[in-house]
């Protein structure tokens, strides 16, 4: 069993440089409660409807899924797979309620992309563009598929994934939490071992900074998880740094 002393988690999010608010959110719960009963919940959250909604709408997810995560969790005979899927409709019920009943915030959303680890597995929950990615022994594998509009056209062979890259509508999103009263979460348990590391990151950093220099990042042994996540970050400034960015890492054992 994986306990708490065996997680490293390290998390951080970056205005850019050409916004002015930053869209995105972040959480990470469980650090100061008791992992071996609840586990650790990570996610992050893309909002999309400008300043007046974006960050509204991500912000209400990443709280509305860790209060219910805290209050909830896993009990009884509810497998965890559930209960994350549950969370994330009951977030995208609660942003909905509010764009609906607020004109200003009238069609505001967000992506989001959550995982509890608990014991060795790894949940995910997943809605929109922003990414989860297992890097075990210097391979990098992609956890969510995008819910995008490039996304679906790579997946039915209209479009290569170099041309999806620099498609002009690569940032439209086909699913969202908050723009409907309903929303499809896809969902996957993968195995965790010792060492494995979690990454879930917004796509100001996917949709600037390569999977090859991602992995030089993360494949270097001396780099503490918190370098890491600088680095990250750091690489997708350098790119120009057009979009927030937001990046969350889980390390399996130290």
């Amino acid at each position: 069993m994986l306990v708490k002393e065996h997680y490293l988690v390290s998390s951080r999010s970056d205005v850019g440089l050409l916004r002015q608010y930053n869209e995105d959110s972040l959480y990470v719960c469980g650090i100061d409660d008791d992992i071996s009963t609840k586990g650790l919940l990570l996610g992050v959250a893309d909002g999309m409807g400008g300043h007046n909604g974006g960050d509204v709408a991500s912000q209400m997810a990443v709280k509305a899924v860790s209060e219910y995560y805290s209050r909830d969790c896993h009990t009884g005979s509810t497998s965890i797979q559930e209960v994350m899927i549950r969370l994330v409709q009951q977030a995208n019920s609660s942003i909905y309620v509010v764009s609906t009943d607020d004109c200003s915030l009238s069609g505001m959303g967000t992506t989001l992309t959550s995982v509890c680890i608990f014991e060795d597995e790894a949940f995910l929950a997943h809605v929109g563009d922003s990414r989860a990615y297992l890097f075990r022994e210097n391979v990098l594998t992609q956890l969510t598929d995008d819910h995008s509009l490039v996304a679906q056209a790579v997946r039915e062979g209209i479009l290569t994934p170099e041309q999806a890259a620099k498609h002009p509508q690569r940032n439209i999103i086909t699913r969202a939490l908050g723009t409907k009263d309903t929303v499809e979460v896809d969902s996957l348990v993968i195995n965790i071992q010792e060492h494995d590391i979690l990454l879930l990151a917004s796509d100001g950093l996917h949709g600037f900074v390569s999977d090859e220099q991602i992995v030089e990042i993360m494949g270097k042994e001396s780099e503490c998880l918190d370098d890491m996540t600088d680095d990250l970050i750091r690489a997708a400034l350098e790119k120009g740094g057009p979009d927030n960015v937001t990046v969350v890492l889980a390390k399996i054992g130290k």
